[in-house]
């Protein structure tokens, strides 16, 4: 795979934004394993290009289609990672769907501590 110029990122963005719209695409036809799929290669080329807002989004919409399949565990590491990355980043633009989404699965999961901690993590910005 070509990722482009690092400098500008042009190819490699174009690229991404395919793969990205792709699995959103793909989630709404409800093919959620090649959604996934799609989201992962995005997150390829958002790691590899250091567009660590970008590799949120990945990681939040892959734990979107993980909680869609049954797979929290799965999708609560995806946002927990997001959340990770949106807080090392100073993401205060509005509400984090990676926060919210986290703590309703710790509390699905019926885990009192990890949904204090995913709580608390939605309050960092105040």
């Amino acid at each position: 795979m070509i990722l482009g110029d690092r400098q500008t990122g042009k190819t490699a963005i174009a690229i991404d934004t395919i793969l990205n719209q792709r699995g959103t695409t793909l989630w709404n036809m409800g093919k959620l394993e090649l959604s996934i799929e799609s989201y992962a290669e995005a997150l390829v080329i958002y790691r590899a290009i250091g567009m660590q807002r970008h590799e949120a989004r990945a990681l939040n919409n892959m734990g979107i289609v993980f909680a869609a399949l049954g797979e929290y565990e799965e999708a609560l590491a995806h946002y927990k990672s997001a959340l990770k990355l949106d807080q090392a980043l100073g993401e205060r633009s509005g509400a984090n769907p990676a926060e919210a989404a986290a703590a309703w699965l710790a509390v699905l999961d019926l885990d009192p501590d990890d949904a204090a901690a995913c709580a608390a993590a939605a309050s960092w910005r105040a």
